[in-house]
C-alpha cells in the first residue's frame, strides 16, 4: 500500500514538474505557468485543465517545447526569399505578413542587443533593439536577379557580360544601421560596403558601435 501510494505521489509531482516547465512571462512581469500554445496571435495557457488567453503584444517572453526561441515580438514581417528559383526578373518581393515572431537574443550590449529567428517556412530575420525601442526592429534585406536578354537586344542571344545575370540585394539593414550609428567612427566605409546579413557580420559591426562616445 505504501509502494503505491509512493508512486501515485511522485506522478502527481512528476506531472506538476512537467507543467512548470513551460510558461509566459507577461510584459508587466507576471509568471503563468502550463502548456503553451500559439494560435491567431493569442497564447493559449492550459494548467490543470484552467485554459487562459493572452494577447501576444502582452507576452514578452514564452519558454516551451513549441517555441525554439522565447523573446515575442508581435510584428508586420517584411518577408524575403534567397532561394535563385524563386527569385524574378528585375523584381523585389514585397509580402508583408501580420504574425508573431518567436527570437533569439544572440548579442546583448548597452547600445544596442541584436536577435534571430526563423518563419514557418525557415527563411532566417535579423531584429534589432535599442533602448530607445519598446520590441526588437526587423532588418530588412530582399533579393531579385538582374541582367540576362534585356534592351534592344532582348530577342537575340548577347555576348560577354551583357548577357549575364546576377543577384542583386537590397540591403535595407545598412541603412538602417547607418541612421543609428553613423556618427561612430571606429565602423570604416569598407565595414559598411562588407556588411552581411550573417550573425558574425551583424555582431561584429555591433560591438564596435558599442565602443563609440
Amino acid at each position: 500500500m505504501k509502494i503505491g501510494l509512493t508512486f501515485l505521489c511522485f506522478f502527481a509531482t512528476a506531472i506538476a514538474f512537467g507543467q512548470q516547465k513551460e510558461f509566459i512571462v507577461l510584459q508587466n512581469g507576471d509568471t503563468l505557468f502550463g502548456a503553451v500554445n500559439l494560435h491567431n496571435k493569442m497564447f493559449i495557457v492550459t494548467n490543470n485543465y484552467v485554459v487562459s488567453t493572452y494577447r501576444a503584444i502582452d507576452v514578452k517572453k514564452v519558454f516551451s517545447r513549441s517555441f525554439k526561441f522565447n523573446t515575442v515580438v508581435p510584428c508586420v514581417l517584411h518577408v524575403y526569399v534567397d532561394r535563385l528559383v524563386d527569385l524574378e526578373y528585375n523584381y523585389y518581393t514585397n509580402m508583408e505578413r501580420d504574425t508573431v515572431m518567436v527570437l533569439d537574443e544572440i548579442l546583448s550590449t548597452p547600445k544596442m542587443n541584436l536577435y534571430f529567428g526563423t518563419d514557418n517556412n525557415k527563411q532566417q530575420y535579423y531584429f534589432y533593439k535599442t533602448p530607445a525601442d519598446s520590441l526588437p526592429v526587423q532588418l530588412y534585406i530582399n533579393y531579385s536577379i538582374a541582367g540576362g536578354l534585356t534592351g534592344e537586344f532582348g530577342n537575340a542571344a548577347q555576348m560577354g557580360n551583357r548577357g549575364s545575370t546576377h543577384i542583386e540585394v537590397q540591403k535595407g539593414y545598412v541603412n538602417q544601421l547607418r541612421f543609428i550609428m553613423g556618427n561612430c567612427k571606429k565602423i570604416t566605409e569598407a565595414e559598411w560596403e562588407l556588411l552581411d546579413y550573417r550573425s558574425y557580420s551583424l555582431k561584429s559591426i555591433i560591438k564596435k558601435f558599442n565602443k563609440c562616445k
